[in-house]
C-alpha cells in the first residue's frame, strides 16, 4: 500500500511542477506582450507630444500665445509621462498606481469614474461615425476601413 501511496505522490508533485512551469510560462508570454503594448504606447505619447509641440509653435505670435503656452505645457506632461513608462517596467507603474489608490482613494476613484466617462463617450461617437460611413457607403463593413 505505501508503494500506491507513494507513487499518487509523486504524479501529484509531477503534476504540480508542470501546472506551476505551464503557468510561468503563459505570465512570461502575457508580460512579454504588455511590454511590448507599452512600447507601442510610448512610441504614440512621443508623436502626441511632438504634435502638441507643432501646435504650440504655430499657435505662436499675436493673441494666439496663452493658447501656446498651454500646447507646450500639455507637450511637456505628455513626454513625462512617456519617459516614465520607458523607464518603469509594468509590474512598477501597477504598484504605483496600487500605492496611489490606497493612499488617495476618493481621487482614484474619481479619476476613473471621469475616464470611463471620456472612454465611454469617445467609443460612442466612433460608433456612430462607423455607423454613419455604413450607410453612405453599405460595402465599407465588408471592404473594411482603410
Amino acid at each position: 500500500m505505501d508503494e500506491v501511496t507513494e507513487a499518487g505522490k509523486q504524479v501529484t508533485r509531477e503534476a504540480s511542477d508542470a501546472a506551476s512551469e505551464l503557468a510561468s510560462r503563459a505570465g512570461q508570454k502575457v508580460e512579454s506582450q504588455v511590454e511590448s503594448r507599452k512600447e507601442l504606447a510610448v512610441e504614440r505619447l512621443g508623436a502626441v507630444a511632438e504634435a502638441l509641440r507643432r501646435t504650440g509653435q504655430n499657435l505662436r505670435g499675436g493673441d494666439r500665445e496663452p493658447i501656446s503656452k498651454y500646447a507646450d505645457m500639455a507637450a511637456e506632461r505628455v513626454d513625462r509621462i512617456s519617459g516614465y513608462l520607458r523607464e518603469h517596467t509594468i509590474g512598477e507603474v501597477m504598484g504605483e498606481f496600487e500605492d496611489f489608490a490606497r493612499r488617495e482613494p476618493a481621487v482614484f476613484l474619481g479619476a476613473s469614474f471621469a475616464l470611463g466617462l471620456i472612454g465611454g463617450r469617445f467609443l460612442k461617437s466612433s460608433a456612430s461615425r462607423q455607423r454613419e460611413r455604413g450607410r453612405r457607403d453599405p460595402g465599407a463593413y465588408a471592404r473594411g476601413y482603410q
